[in-house]
This record gives structure tokens, sequence and C-alpha cells, in this order.
């Protein structure tokens, strides 16, 4: 961890990070990544934030050349993207508009089913929101690459570092259902699954 502090959190204590250095940073593990070696699998993101800036990475799993997948947040957008054969030319894009350096905590859930762009869902709060998706290049499927997971920030293409604070991120190798995101939404806490 690079320059991470803690503050009060959504439940008990945050990372905080300080929007021009500090990341998270987890090894790579064959459970962090979610193909077969010949299709997709379903997973899901969650996390509390709370950001006072208006361009940064939330959650990566990527170096500047090889990349599986990515949240960040850009021009009033959350972008949630799953890269094939680790070259972002070819890659799933679901937007969703919403204005997130609102100072107040955030509940976001990305899910997939991984049947492509028809299977990526994102909620809000709880709620599933009418999002678009994009398809660049020839998508085929996610690589199983040896890169971390890396929270609150890139460190290539300049940063795009978090400033604000990260709660409760939870990872799940499962298409998490509507009714288990509003479950996790109103405990505060990720599921035991």
């Amino acid at each position: 961890n690079t320059s991470i502090s803690y503050v009060s959190g959504k439940v008990g204590n945050a990372a905080s990070f300080n929007g021009s250095s500090s990341l998270i940073t987890v090894a790579d593990n064959n459970n962090l990544s979610f193909e077969n070696g010949t299709n997709d699998l379903p997973f899901s993101l969650s996390y509390w934030i709370k950001a006072s800036n208006t361009q940064f990475s939330i959650i990566n799993k990527s170096s500047g050349s090889t990349r599986e997948y990515e949240c960040q947040y850009e021009s009033g957008h959350i972008n949630f993207r799953l890269i094939s054969g680790g070259n972002v030319a070819n890659r799933l894009d679901q937007n969703y508009i919403m204005t997130i350096n609102t100072g107040s905590w955030i509940h976001i859930v990305h899910t997939y089913n991984g049947g492509g762009s028809t299977g990526m869902k994102t909620y809000v709060n709880g709620s599933l929101v009418t999002s678009t998706s994009a398809t660049t290049g020839t998508y085929v499927k996610m690589s199983n690459t040896t890169n971390p997971i890396i929270f609150g920030g890139i460190t290539f293409a300049g940063g795009y570092f978090l400033n604000g604070s990260l709660d409760e991120i939870s990872i799940y190798s499962i298409d998490l259902t509507a009714e288990q995101v509003l479950l996790i939404y109103n405990n505060g806490i990720g599921l035991t699954i």
C-alpha cells in the first residue's frame, strides 16, 4: 500500500486516497481472473466510494501494456471495462452517466454473467441503472494476466488517482443477483458466498 491513511468509513474504517500517489495493490492470483481458457466466467465487483475529484481509477487489473478489467470515473461517467486478450483496443465498455464526486458515500456494484456486452450490469445504491454498452475492436474473452489488482489509481497514463475513500471492496466469482446487491447495500458490508 502506498500513501494510504484510514478514516471513518461506511462501515468501520475506510482507506483514504490522497489524489496524487495513494494506491492499494493486491498481488496477482488466479482467483482474481475470470476466464477458463475458452470463455469468460461470471464475476462481480462491489464497493462504497466517497470522492471529491472528477477523474480517477477505482479498480483495475492492468498494467500499461496488458489489461483484464477496470472500473474508472471520467468525464461524468463511471466505466466498467473488460479487455480481450490484454489489448485495450479490443474491449467491452459499460458506461453510466452520474455525479460521483459529491463527497457522500455511494455504493456501486458491477456484475458480469460471462456472456459479452449484454451480460454487464451496474447498480448504484442498490438499484439497477440504465447504462450504455459498447464494443471496441474484436472482443473474445479476458485473459488471465499476471497483473496485480490496484485500487484507487493506476501507475501508467498519468496516474488517474482517487481523492477520496473506498470501503468494503468485494470481488465475487459469481454474477450477483439484484436481491444480493440490495442486501449488500442495505447491510453496508459484503456477503459471504
